[in-house]
């Protein structure tokens, strides 16, 4: 039985071939539908607020790393 298409669309076919050869394609879903609910609360956030937020959650950087691709102190 064929995946829906709607999972081939979303995923690419190395993260869906990568994750099942690791004995995980659970965990590729779990981590994908994750990142994408935090894309959209993002998405919502002020202007200003959104670099942040997306730097320290979605791109997991953390507020050192952050704040240096911003040219800012990590407070």
């Amino acid at each position: 039985m064929p995946p829906p298409p709607d999972y081939m669309e979303r995923y690419s076919r190395e993260d869906i071939l990568e994750e099942i050869s690791a004995g995980s394609p659970l965990n590729l879903l779990v981590n994908l539908e994750i990142k994408d609910k935090l894309k959209n609360a993002i998405d919502q956030l002020l202007e200003k607020e959104r670099p942040v937020h997306s730097l320290y959650y979605y791109e997991e950087l953390t507020m050192k790393e952050a704040g240096r691709v911003m040219d800012l102190t990590e407070s």
